[in-house]
C-alpha cells in the first residue's frame, strides 16, 4: 500500500511537471518573431485609416474634413460609352497640397460619394512632370480609367502630341471600387485629346 501510494504520487508529480514544462516552452518566444510583430505593428501604426470612403460631399471636397488642407482640382468621368448605368455617375477627382505640390491624392467618386482614394508615392516622378487624366493610351485604346504622370507638353511648342515617357499610371477600377499603380508598359498619352 505504502508502494502504491508513493507511486501515485510519482505520476501526479511527473504529469504536473510535464503540464508546467509544455507551457513553458509555449511562452517562449524567438528573437525573429518578436522582430516580425514589431515590424508588422509598425506597419499598421503609419497606415492611415481611409476614413472618407462612403462620406458624400456637395462641391468641394475639400469641404470634408479629411482633405481640408488640399486644394480640388475637379476631375473627370471614368465611365466609357459601353458602360452600364451602374458607372454612368463614376469619376476620378485630384486634389494637392498647396503647400507641397508632391502630395497629391486621387480620389475615386460615384456622384457625390466617396468610393475609395490614394496617396500617389512621387518616387521616379521626375519635378516639371506633368498630371494627366484624359487621353491616355493603354494598347492603343483610350483608357478612361487611367490617371498618369507623364513628360510634360508644351501646347505652343514643337514637341508631338502622343508623349512616350511616362513615369506612373494608376488604375481606378470601376468594377472593384480600388485604386493602384499599374505598370507603365503599353501606355502612351494623346496630350492633344478633346475627347468624349
Amino acid at each position: 500500500m505504502k508502494n502504491t501510494f508513493l507511486n501515485i504520487v510519482l505520476v501526479i508529480l511527473f504529469v504536473a511537471c510535464k503540464n508546467a514544462s509544455d507551457k513553458t516552452v509555449s511562452k517562449i518566444v524567438t528573437h525573429k518573431e518578436k522582430t516580425t510583430s514589431v515590424i508588422h505593428q509598425q506597419q499598421k501604426d503609419t497606415v492611415k485609416p481611409k476614413t472618407a470612403i462612403g462620406k458624400t460631399f456637395e462641391n468641394r471636397l475639400s469641404e470634408l474634413e479629411e482633405f481640408k488642407k488640399y486644394d480640388d482640382h475637379g476631375g473627370h468621368s471614368i465611365a466609357n460609352n459601353e458602360d452600364n448605368e451602374k458607372y454612368i455617375n463614376y469619376g476620378v477627382r485630384t486634389l494637392d497640397d498647396p503647400k507641397n505640390h508632391k502630395e497629391k491624392i486621387i480620389i475615386m467618386i460615384n456622384s457625390d460619394i466617396i468610393i475609395n482614394y490614394i496617396e500617389i508615392d512621387h518616387s521616379n516622378i521626375p519635378k516639371g512632370s506633368q498630371y494627366y487624366i484624359d487621353g491616355i493610351k493603354y494598347k492603343g485604346k483610350i483608357d478612361k480609367e487611367l490617371v498618369a504622370f507623364a513628360k510634360s507638353w508644351d501646347e505652343d511648342g514643337d514637341e508631338e502630341e502622343i508623349i512616350t515617357e511616362i513615369y506612373k499610371v494608376y488604375r481606378a477600377d470601376k468594377e472593384t471600387g480600388k485604386i493602384f499603380e499599374i505598370p507603365t508598359d503599353g501606355i502612351m498619352i494623346n496630350a492633344d485629346y478633346w475627347g468624349p
